[in-house]
């Protein structure tokens, strides 16, 4: 607790939740096509303020609801806000952490065979040793790689949207010019958005240092508006593309080839990479908590770092092997599936049941 209140309100939610949702939702871009940029150019900002006002209330409303019950891993919170049919949530982020480890893994192993000619296997297998590597040594270190991986990523994004627009102005404002698409943006953001949000309660350990109601909102906002950026980022240096762009499997790093030099496209690559392990690690970082309450409480003792370590690679293991689906067919089939369960067991409770135990402090 020795943390600043800098870095426990404003850096280590909203660095831990970009983490997760760049690797799983804009490391390939493929999402921000499929979601933001499909609508048209000034459709997909409607779809990006849909995705900030979704992502505020469910991460600000998650942390005040843990804070107050103290319930820092997805078991206890959902016990406070479903009570007996809290399970319902285990199965399905059962099977939403399988897909979006899927799609990760896919996109690892597709930047490695697009970038370096290697295997995609092998991109795969990379990622299983460093989720595995990662998760050894705990939250602390988890926790402290995702601040520095966004630092990365923050001063990426600088230099690639200022390179697109002192490059590529004119490609950009021609595609702002023909404008149009805008019909069912709005929805497609908050359908994305709760897709991922669905994901937010395996990642309250990083709402541990939160101490006051106010800290909560104010994370969750922080939070929720620096995970748009990047996709914000993207789809204005599409639409120097557009709309070629939106048939890519891979359309930030073709965007990202396309637009610049071999050197920063090799820079993006190793960006990548790390992030999309760090969305392993991340959503596999709250599955450990879990499984760690569980040994807690009948064990009397916690994992060990070597158990923290196979927990997360046999995950990561089973998700490889859905990965040879693919990433746009993982992506189209799967996420209108999650956005609408985690709207049933997740979203829609908290917003009604969560807000009346946030305000009551009921703790029974």
């Amino acid at each position: 607790m020795g943390e600043s209140r800098f870095l426990r309100v404003y850096v280590v939610p909203a660095s831990v939740f970009l983490s997760v949702v760049f690797g799983g939702s804009y490391g390939s871009g493929r999402e921000v096509v499929e979601y933001v940029s499909r609508f048209g150019p000034t459709g997909g900002f409607f779809a990006l303020a849909a995705i900030v006002l979704t992502y505020g209330v469910l991460l600000s409303l998650s942390f005040e609801l843990a804070r107050i019950f103290r319930v820092y891993e997805y078991d206890g919170f959902f016990r406070v806000l479903l009570g007996r049919a809290g399970f319902l949530y285990e199965v399905v982020i059962i099977a939403a952490m399988i897909l979006v480890l899927a799609v990760v893994a896919a996109a690892a192993g597709r930047v490695v065979e697009d970038h370096f000619g290697i295997a995609s296997f092998w991109g795969r297998a990379a990622m299983l040793v460093s989720v595995v590597i990662l998760t050894y040594y705990g939250r602390t270190i988890v926790e402290r790689s995702m601040v520095v991986s966004v630092t990365a990523l923050a001063i990426f994004l600088a230099v690639l949207s200022g390179w697109a627009f002192l490059e590529h102005a004119g490609e950009i404002e021609a595609a702002f010019d023909r404008g149009g698409g805008e019909q069912g943006a709005f929805l497609g953001g908050v359908t994305y958005a709760v897709a991922n949000g669905g994901f937010i309660p395996l990642l309250l350990y990083c709402a541990r240092g939160l101490r006051t109601r106010r800290e909560s909102l104010t994370a969750g906002l922080v939070a929720g508006t620096a995970a748009v950026v990047p996709a914000l980022i993207f789809h204005v240096v599409f639409m120097a593309g557009f709309p070629e762009i939106i048939e890519e499997g891979l359309p930030a790093y073709r965007i990202v080839e396309t637009l610049t030099n071999p050197g920063l496209v090799n820079v993006y690559v190793v960006i990548l990479f790390v992030l999309v392990c760090q969305t392993g690690v991340g959503l596999l970082q709250g599955l450990v908590e879990r499984v760690e309450a569980i040994s807690n409480r009948i064990r009397k003792k916690p994992l060990t770092p070597v158990m923290h370590a196979a927990l997360s690679g046999g995950a990561v293991a089973v998700s490889v092997g859905f990965s040879e689906i693919g990433i746009v067919a993982l992506i189209a089939a799967g996420y209108s599936i999650l956005s609408a369960a985690f709207t049933f067991v997740y979203a829609l409770p908290l917003v009604t049941w969560g807000v009346y135990r946030i305000v009551s402090g009921d703790r029974t």
